[in-house]
């Protein structure tokens, strides 16, 4: 499946110039955003380990606020999927891993894992388990304990995403003999309290979106090899988050969540807006779809559908 963020990089892509062309006025969003995140400094990680791992606690606290809202099957997630990648060179023993069956489906599937991360994953379902982290606030050792097993899914998904980025991870640190103790302690304690922080920052500022309506990673009906995938749909609202440290807001974040909205097709009158939620700000912005198209397109008669039904076609005629 083709990527629409990977299409919207692109200069030259035809997606890309739709949406500079059907929703020209984006700049008045682009200041708004901006003031608010420059009027609330960032929560910035601890002294500790250095560099920061900036992307993988990005990737670590998106993990983390999902779990806020619903605990998904583990073979379901995208860093399950990472740890695939890993078996064929991994330095250590591997297991087969039955998958539960498909729904509907009597064919028995299972995949390859190394050891260590099967009893990762194992240790994760006990710890969702016990700790219930849904929509409630967790006690500290249980918050410090998911944000370090979140950081490890963060790693994991890493692999999936860029294959280039395996030789440099740290889970290659680990040896043939290694330990579900040995993987944990990849998670430095500072990148544990930062993680830690910034749950507890969601926790007090956005308390009301946990008592709303949600579907975890909604996934937009795929077309012409497209498809698209979000953080959240809470309350009707498509939540996108963004874990910058600079108050810049980049066009291409709106294009993501617009097109997601315009290739939906599996919760057809259930988006009513789209937002962002910045984790280090603790900003969470919103708007509704009614008011924001008019002002994005410039057109007072601007309806949803057409813009749909245009981005679609289009979508569908590119060559695969």
């Amino acid at each position: 499946m083709r990527s629409l963020t990977g299409e919207l990089r692109r200069p030259d892509s035809p997606i890309r110039r739709f949406f500079v062309a059907e929703f020209p006025r984006t700049a008045y969003l682009a200041e708004a955003v901006e003031r608010q995140l420059r009027a609330s400094p960032p929560l910035l990680p601890p002294p500790g380990a250095e560099p920061v791992p900036w992307s993988t606690l990005g990737t670590a606290i998106d993990y983390r606020l999902r779990y806020a809202f619903q605990v998904r099957p583990t073979h379901r997630l995208d860093a399950f999927r990472g740890a695939q990648y890993l078996t064929s060179n991994w330095p250590g023993p591997c297991a087969t891993v039955p998958l539960p069956r498909t729904p509907g489906s009597n064919v028995a599937v299972s995949v390859g894992l190394p050891r260590v991360v099967q009893e990762f994953f194992r240790a994760l379902d006990a710890l969702l388990a016990r700790v219930r982290p849904a929509r409630r606030r967790l006690d500290p050792p249980a918050e410090a304990a998911l944000c370090r097993a979140c950081y490890l899914l963060a790693l994991l998904e890493q692999v999936l995403r860029n294959p280039t980025y395996t030789a440099a991870s740290p889970l290659r640190r680990l040896g043939s003999a290694a330990t579900l103790d040995d993987l944990l302690a990849l998670v430095e304690p500072a990148w544990v309290e930062d993680l830690c922080r910034l749950s507890r920052r969601f926790a007090d500022r956005c308390a009301t979106l946990l008592g709303q309506p949600a579907v975890v990673g909604p996934r937009a009906g795929a077309i012409g090899g497209f498809g698209a995938a979000a953080d959240l749909l809470v309350g009707g609202c498509l939540l996108d988050i963004k874990t910058t440290i600079r108050p810049v807001f980049d066009p291409h974040w709106l294009s993501q969540v617009l097109g997601y909205v315009l290739l939906d097709a599996r919760y057809p009158r259930r988006i009513g807006g789209v937002g962002f939620y910045f984790p280090r700000q603790g900003v969470l912005l919103r708007w509704g779809l009614a008011a924001l198209l008019p002002r994005l397109t410039g057109d007072p008669d601007v309806r949803l559908d057409d813009l749909q039904e245009r981005f679609r076609r289009l979508v569908s005629q590119l060559p695969m």
